[in-house]
């Protein structure tokens, strides 16, 4: 974008972006003096850096200046000739840690003195007096979650148990969704094949991932791609990484690959015309959806379905398919379609398949927010994308720059507080009527007569008001022992009487005759215990 050319003319000392481009076509020309061009050019600007001559002076006349006034290389930082990047390394118990490699570039260099800055603030005098031989690493993880270096954490765990483990090409931590995703680009675009737990596990099982696919998409593999021929090769590469996890998968029928939304779409014929039944991700999870969704589909369309479909019925009908094939977004966006043409389903919209509802979740600085619940009918999804209106408006790029470590609790409680405005107020919880003993016996004998005609209260057992339940307690030698509490039910005083038996039974003339000054408090503890 222009933002970029303008960036690079001025990184390259181009007089105007035209000029650059044409300059930067002229180089590309020569891939020999492309290759000697770029390297002098890292050189230079290297030296530039650590001189602190160029890339973040403020001398620009341009609209929004340069992107870090006054910048200067972090303490620890080192360029790596061999690695051709930058390397930050702090003391952490008297010993040097590595906290990353950073590449040469704005991106990479703003990344770098975010986690120096961020190490800086956490590793203080009084982090360093909590650390001990027993709790190093754990405090070492500590530290570098606190830094966001997923990486580092990811590689320190696995080698614990595969030496030399390193992070698989491709794989990216997203931050927002707290999972490791794993992206390979395919005939020139990128899919995502996967997200995983940063656990052992997790890492194991994206390393299977990316062994799979790096198996079946070989230079040779790729060679044999063609625009004719791409939806069929792309079948071939999934069917091949989805056998380890199902062996002799297929790819279900009506299933094709579209090339512009880079997902599977899955089609089936309904009543003399197809329809949609969902996108999906080439990802395992994905890949599993899509065919649970085809299975449920040729299950529940049976001939005895297609003979109750008639001219009146078709929408309900085919709404009935898709409740049953669980597909809730398609029955949402059919719905708001009607109302609303061109209809987009909110981001953060999913489906509470236990609470048959749409629940809102937004990630903020990280951490999930869950922002309300809205039922599955045009006014539901009307407020719901209202609610993602207002959440689109207060997280802003400014909201975001201002959440800190130590504010971030209060930045969540203040966009659920101005949520409020768009939520309607709980109904009061009626109080419930409070009764006294005499009532509570009265409803009590009623209750047990029926269950048991000759019932009768045990001794001990008190109404107590300000809990609403049955109190029962009993006296050994002059002191008061609590047995338990129990609800106005049949069931309560049921356990109540039971108690009261063993009480009976534990507390006989032997029993009591036992009891002395010395151990009368372990013989209250041995009839609590006994009875209860």
């Amino acid at each position: 974008d222009n933002r970029g050319l303008q960036r690079a003319a001025k990184l390259s000392n181009c007089p105007s972006e035209a000029e650059f481009f044409a300059a930067a076509v002229d180089d590309a020309s020569s891939n020999a003096n492309a290759s000697s061009s770029s390297a002098i050019n890292r050189k230079r600007n290297r030296e530039a850096i650590i001189n602190g001559d160029v890339l973040f002076d403020d001398d620009s006349d341009e609209e929004g200046g340069e992107d870090e006034p006054g910048w200067e290389l972090p303490s620890g930082m080192e360029w790596n000739e061999n690695t051709q990047c930058w390397e930050l390394s702090k003391e952490f118990n008297g010993k040097t840690i590595s906290l990353g490699c950073y590449s040469y570039s704005i991106a990479g260099l703003r990344k770098a003195a975010f986690v120096a800055g961020r190490f800086d603030v956490v590793y203080t005098e009084e982090f360093k007096a909590t650390i001990t031989e027993a709790n190093m690493e754990e405090m070492m993880r500590v530290i570098r979650e606190r830094c966001e270096l997923y990486g580092e954490i990811a590689i320190a765990m696995m080698q614990e148990v595969e030496p030399g483990w390193k992070i698989p090409s491709g794989l990216y931590w997203h931050k927002d969704n707290q999972c490791w995703v794993f992206r390979k680009a395919i005939i020139g675009k990128t899919i995502s094949l996967g997200c995983f737990p940063n656990t052992i596990e997790g890492l194991q099982k994206a390393v299977s991932v990316a062994g799979r696919f790096d198996a079946v998409y070989t230079e040779e593999f790729k060679a044999k791609i063609t625009e004719a021929n791409v939806k069929e090769k792309m079948k071939e590469l999934t069917k091949a990484y989805m056998q380890e996890d199902e062996p002799g998968w297929e790819l279900p029928s009506g299933m094709e690959w579209n090339e512009n939304t880079q997902c599977w779409e899955l089609s089936k014929e309904f009543n003399g015309q197809t329809i949609s039944l969902g996108c999906y991700q080439s990802t395992i999870t994905g890949l599993q959806k899509a065919t649970f969704v085809a299975v449920r589909f040729d299950a529940v369309y049976t001939e005895e379905f297609k003979a109750r479909i008639n001219e009146g019925n078709v929408e309900e009908m085919m709404r009935e398919i898709r409740e049953r094939c669980e597909l809730y977004e398609e029955i949402a966006s059919a719905m708001m379609q009607k109302v609303k043409p061109g209809w987009e389903f909110p981001s953060g919209l999913s489906w509470h398949k236990g609470g048959q509802r749409w629940e809102f979740k937004k990630s903020v600085n990280g951490k999930r927010l869950s922002l309300g619940c809205y039922p599955n009918t045009i006014e539901g999804l009307q407020m719901a994308t209202s609610a993602a209106g207002l959440f689109d408006a207060i997280y802003t790029k400014e909201f975001k720059a201002a959440i800190t470590e130590d504010n971030v609790e209060e930045k969540r409680r203040e966009i659920k507080e101005r949520f409020k405005l768009n939520v309607k107020p709980r109904a009061k919880k009626r109080k419930a009527r409070t009764i006294d003993n005499a009532e509570a016996k009265k409803i009590a004998s009623a209750m047990m007569q029926k269950v048991k005609p000759d019932w009768k209260f045990p001794s001990g057992l008190t109404w107590r008001k300000d809990t609403q339940c049955w109190f029962f307690k009993k006296s050994v030698k002059g002191k008061t022992i609590a047995l338990g509490c129990y609800p106005n039910t049949i069931e309560g005083l049921q356990m109540a009487v039971l108690v009261a038996g063993r009480f009976v039974a534990i507390c006989t003339k032997e029993f009591k005759a036992a009891i002395t000054e010395d151990n009368v408090e372990d013989k209250r503890k041995e009839i609590q215990r006994r009875c209860m």
